[in-house]
């Protein structure tokens, strides 16, 4: 016989503060805390009671269905309940849900599962919502750069992830506060076991992210080339006065802008994602002056 279970999505649901899920150390951490409610059930039926929660950005979707598709390995099923209505318009548009609504005003890049061999239709997906007229102006080739920067951290997550389970990506595009934001996320092994493995030393999740983010940095063995990745993702991040967010495990990392932050977070998340936000007023003109070294991508 199945079991039921009802879980409360917040902190402390009857707050009169209502928790908002953005892409920062609390957001991932309230994420990371359903994962960790669900991970203890088996052959459950979850009613998720989103009571006490009134935002959840749509960019983090893919991080909500990577937590859902790993509660469903262990035979769990989930239904959502008590969801605040601006929270249930983004999960529709964003196909979070069963039930989806158009989205009118061309925002939402929806959640969409890849195989880890599918490189080359994500990289399809990629260019679709991502060359839209809001994008900083730069030269056609620093632009087929960068969606080759983007689709390299598809590949990480392909080949570091070492799981067989589908790569989840998903984004928004938010006009008021001019940021086009894209989220990568696997339900693997995590960025600390591929860099701890690769040094011989255990280092802590954050550090193994931030060692994996540096130029020239990598895990690949052999000839196996790295493309661009990180270098020019930074590069371009720092010039863009945007921000990339690195989640994996306990480890938290993120630039916006030049600076940089390194967290532990008190839960974990289950895998990796990868957060990308571009800053849409930017009216900066980008060309690409100088090739980048091949191997400068974890």
């Amino acid at each position: 016989m199945r079991k039921n279970k009802v879980i409360f999505f917040a902190r402390q649901p009857n707050s009169r503060i209502a928790e908002r899920v953005h892409g920062t150390v609390s957001g991932f951490s309230l994420i990371a805390r359903l994962h960790l409610q669900l991970e203890t059930l088996r052959d459950t039926d979850v009613i998720v009671d989103l009571t006490g929660v009134d935002r959840i950005d749509g960019h983090l979707t893919p991080c909500l269905q990577a937590v859902v598709n790993r509660a469903a390995i262990n035979g769990n099923t989930i239904r959502l309940a008590k969801v605040a209505s601006a929270i249930h318009s983004t999960f529709c548009k964003n196909r979070f849900v069963v039930e989806e609504r158009i989205d009118r005003h061309n925002t939402v890049m929806p959640v969409t599962t890849f195989s880890v061999d599918g490189g080359k239709e994500f990289a399809v997906y990629a260019k679709k919502y991502l060359s839209r007229p809001e994008m900083p102006r730069m030269t056609i080739s620093l632009r087929e750069k960068l969606h080759e920067g983007i689709g390299e951290l598809f590949e990480n997550s392909a080949m570091h992830s070492r799981t067989k389970a589908p790569i989840i990506v998903g984004g928004q595009f938010y006009p008021t506060k001019n940021w086009i934001s894209m989220s990568i996320v696997d339900i693997g092994q995590g960025i600390q076991r591929a860099v701890s493995a690769k040094l011989g030393i255990n280092l802590t999740p954050q550090d193994a992210i931030g060692w994996a983010m540096e130029p020239f940095n990598t895990t690949k063995d052999g000839d196996v080339p790295g493309g661009l990745g990180s270098k020019i993702l930074r590069e371009f991040i720092e010039k863009n006065k945007g921000k990339i967010t690195v989640v994996s495990n306990n480890g938290y990392w993120s630039q916006y802008g030049t600076n940089v932050t390194k967290r532990r977070l008190p839960m974990a998340f289950p895998g990796t994602a990868v957060v990308l936000e571009i800053n849409s007023s930017d009216r900066q003109s980008y060309e690409l002056k100088v090739s980048p070294d091949p191997y400068s991508i974890w």
